[in-house]
C-alpha cells in the first residue's frame, strides 16, 4: 500500500511540474524486460522445480494440455457458429468459426 501511494504521488508531482523526463525514464521497457528480467525467473524456476515430481505428472499434464485445446476450440468455435446463425454475432462459416476458436483457444488450458 505504502508503495502505491509513493507511486501516485511520484505521478502526481511530475503532472504538476509537467517533467517529460520523468515520465520517459519511468516508461516500461520491454527489451530490458525481456534481456534481464524475465530469464533469471524462468531460469530460478526450472532450477528449483521438483524434477521426480515433473516427470511423474507428465502424462496427466500433456494430456489435459492437447485435450484441454482441442476441447476448448471446439466449444468456442461451436458456440461462436451458433451465436452467428441466431443473429447474436457475427456470421461466421463452420471453417471460420472453428478456426477462431482454435485460434483463441490456443493457450488457454496451458497456461491454467
Amino acid at each position: 500500500v505504502i508503495g502505491l501511494l509513493v507511486g501516485v504521488a511520484a505521478g502526481g508531482l511530475s503532472e504538476m511540474f509537467e517533467s517529460q523526463t520523468m515520465a520517459e525514464d519511468e516508461s516500461f521497457d520491454d527489451e530490458f524486460f525481456m534481456v534481464w528480467l524475465l530469464p533469471p525467473i524462468i531460469f530460478a524456476a526450472g532450477y528449483n522445480m521438483n524434477v521426480p515430481a515433473f516427470f511423474d505428472n507428465l502424462g496427466p499434464t500433456m494430456l489435459l494440455a492437447f485435450g484441454g485445446t482441442v476441447l476448448s476450440a471446439a466449444v468456442v468455435g461451436a458456440c461462436v457458429y451458433l451465436a452467428g446463425q441466431l443473429g447474436l454475432a457475427y456470421r461466421l462459416s463452420l471453417l471460420a468459426s472453428f478456426f477462431f476458436g482454435s485460434l483463441i483457444s490456443a493457450t488457454d488450458p496451458v497456461t491454467v
